[in-house]
């Protein structure tokens, strides 16, 4: 079981403006985002803290605290990133 199955599915990402691709005059305008890889971290973080501050803990829903949960652990897992990975053994 990984974590997604604990935390019911449920994984936050954070993205930024992105740009209009119009490649093909014939087909219409598209709009990407890009995901936010630098800083998601404190983002994730920022979040969970203001959705836990909007609800006192005793009347938040198991929606609003799984929510919660998955952007600490989030903001924890990009925090570690790859620097906190092993070294490969050689």
């Amino acid at each position: 079981m990984d974590m997604d199955d604990i935390l019911g599915g449920i994984t936050p990402a954070a993205y930024m403006r992105g740009k209009w691709e119009t490649n093909d005059p014939t087909m219409g305008h598209r709009y990407s985002l890009a995901r936010v890889e630098q800083g998601a971290s404190q983002i994730y973080r920022a979040l969970a803290e203001q959705l836990a501050e909007r609800t006192p803990a005793g009347k938040q829903t198991d929606a609003e605290r799984a929510i919660i949960q998955a952007l600490q652990f989030e903001a924890g897992d990009r925090a570690a990133g790859p620097s906190q990975a092993p070294a490969p053994a050689r």
